[in-house]
């Protein structure tokens, strides 16, 4: 939990200096060790930094004012055709790792950490994989280099 708690600071403060690239995903200890499972944590928090590098939109229909108007204080509006729609948008990032059936339901299930979410689909990405075809051109050219390693 550590390094992904250093990985956002460092990643939010970079991300929001306009930045051509980000680097470091899934390394921790010092750039001496690569976790599969930090790869995935890093890849969600720099998405969630690029999303606010992106700022908030604020034109005229972003507001919502009359809709806000409508809406009783104290009440939700997830129900709100506006709610589904900017769901849909790219306003939001939702994370694959995290769980997000609130509070309760998570305390009466099995804890699960952002870890062990990772390291299961890890498992599921590594025992799922089929590498892109490389090509004609490209097979015929590593077969030469295998025959003459031959």
């Amino acid at each position: 939990f550590q390094s992904s708690y250093e990985t956002a600071l460092s990643a939010l403060l970079s991300m929001l200096s306009f930045p051509d690239i980000m680097v470091g995903a899934g390394v921790i200890g010092g750039g001496m060790v690569l976790s599969l499972e930090q790869l995935l944590i890093d890849t969600d928090i720099f998405k969630m930094c690029r999303r606010a590098h992106q700022g908030i939109a604020s034109g005229k229909n972003q507001w919502l004012f009359d809709l806000l108007e409508q809406i009783e204080t104290g009440a939700q509006f997830i129900d709100h055709p506006t709610t589904l729609k900017a769901v849909r948008s790219d306003e939001l990032h939702i994370s694959r790792l995290e769980a997000f059936e609130g509070l309760e339901a998570w305390r009466h299930s099995d804890k699960t950490d952002i870890v062990v979410m990772a390291r299961t689909k890890v498992d599921q990405i590594l025992s799922s994989y089929q590498p892109l075809p490389l090509g004609d051109e490209v097979e015929q050219e590593l077969q030469k280099i295998k025959n003459k390693a031959i």
